[in-house]
């Protein structure tokens, strides 16, 4: 159960209060035309109140690659901030790191790609993968990190100066 909900509520037939949640529950109200995602305006409320991980449900984004699109920028916005933050979809995580590196956990096989966002992503390390790079240079307007495979049970990837994208597929 939540501790504290907030959006516009544009989506929901009723009001939030109606939904079933416990007494006490903080409700922030935002106004539909706004330059803030819903997604963006909890992410800056976790930030303003001293949350440094974000793990994020159900924005995918469905139909909506906007929302997507949106969403993996929020992830980027939150890393640019030395914040983490995952986007979990039915078969995937998208996460991102900016200036620093992770390793994730992955099942031989599995895909991972990697994209620049904003920018070039300079001193990109990948291991544990089909193909490893070593202190490479990826830009945006080329995809050199897409489809790759793990190889072990654990993958790094490190960039030293710049943001990756990061996309897991289970």
């Amino acid at each position: 159960m939540p501790d504290l909900i907030l959006g516009d509520f544009d989506s929901l037939d009723s009001a939030p209060e109606s939904l079933p949640i416990k007494k006490g529950t903080e409700i922030l109200r935002f106004p539909i035309e706004k330059d803030d995602t819903d997604m963006m305006l909890a992410v800056k409320e976790g930030l303003k109140r001293g949350y440094r991980h974000f793990e994020l449900y159900g924005g995918a984004g469905g139909q909506r690659v906007d929302h997507l699109l949106a969403n993996i920028q929020t992830l980027a916005y939150l890393s640019k901030r030395g914040a983490k933050g995952s986007l979990y979809g039915t078969d995937y995580l998208i996460t991102t790191i900016t200036d620093d590196s992770i390793e994730l956990t992955a099942r031989f096989g599995a895909t991972l790609s990697v994209f620049a966002h904003g920018g070039p992503a300079e001193g990109v390390t990948l291991s544990g993968v089909k193909y490893t790079l070593y202190a490479a240079t990826l830009t945006p307007d080329f995809p050199l990190g897409v489809s790759n495979e793990a190889r072990a049970d654990k993958i790094f990837i490190e960039v030293k100066r710049g943001t990756l994208i990061v996309v897991l597929f289970y």
